[in-house]
């Protein structure tokens, strides 16, 4: 698509992997919710989470989470995308959404971090599968 930023390489999340997230939508009840991370990459994230906590498209939020393979990073994202979640290999309640998130104001070091965590964990997997 013209005008939109490439997407980076992302890294799907195993079960092995710390897939919790931790976030504070901006609005009056400053709630902390917990959800599941779906991928990762250095520009964005996805996780599914209840409808009933759902943000909305465009919506900014605070985020805590475990980068694969090194730190912790605290963030801000827009949500950029809300879908029903669809996922064949797994039970999943038919009440949850998978949400996509651009991460906003990263500093370069967040951003190396996250790319080299994710090159990392995407070459642990594919030696893993292999062997």
């Amino acid at each position: 698509m013209a005008g939109t930023d490439p997407r980076a390489p992302r890294y799907q999340l195993q079960e092995a992997d710390n897939r919790l997230v931790r976030l504070s939508r901006n609005d009056t009840a400053k709630r902390v919710v917990q959800t599941r991370m779906l991928n990762i990459s250095a520009s964005g994230m996805a996780f599914s989470i209840g409808t009933t906590h759902s943000p909305k498209v465009g919506e900014n939020l605070a985020m805590q989470f475990n980068v694969p393979h090194g730190g912790q990073i605290a963030c801000y994202g827009r949500v950029v995308r809300v879908a029903e979640y669809n996922n064949s290999s797994s039970i999943r309640a038919p009440s949850e959404v998978v949400v996509g998130v651009k991460f906003l104001y990263l500093s370069k070091n967040y951003r190396d971090l996250l790319s080299d965590s994710v090159d990392k964990a995407r070459r642990d997997f594919v030696y893993q599968t292999r062997y």
